[in-house]
């Protein structure tokens, strides 16, 4: 949230916030003609994470790696998971080093949106 796809790049920068906003702001979110955006689960942001180092574990066109590589592009994501039995925490995905984490939810992270039904296995 806060980028846009322009001539097959990210421009713009991507907004940093809390968990509660984070998931406010996918609910709200209005994009490509479609309402019904959401925060992806632990699950489904490891999903795309390559275990260990920086990048995403995505097929090709899926999701575009940052055109400079550093910690902040790559950077923390939240995910609607939330920390079980410490629900002031809630766990993140570090996309610069392929691996999760647990933060407060007042921590300022990255969302990235998703549609669809929820992953499970």
């Amino acid at each position: 949230i806060g980028q846009e796809w322009q001539d097959g790049e990210a421009k713009g920068k991507a907004k940093y916030m809390n968990w509660d906003d984070a998931h406010e702001a996918c609910k709200d979110l209005f994009l490509e003609g479609f309402n019904d955006w959401r925060s992806p689960n632990k699950q489904e942001l490891e999903s795309l994470t390559i275990e260990g180092r920086e990048g995403y574990n995505a097929p090709d066109g899926v999701l575009y790696a940052p055109t400079v590589s550093s910690p902040q592009q790559f950077g923390s994501v939240w995910s609607a998971t939330t920390n079980d039995p410490y629900t002031m925490y809630a766990w993140v995905i570090r996309f610069d080093q392929g691996v999760a984490e647990v933060l407060l939810k007042g921590y300022s992270c990255r969302v990235r949106a998703v549609r669809g039904g929820l992953s499970v296995t």
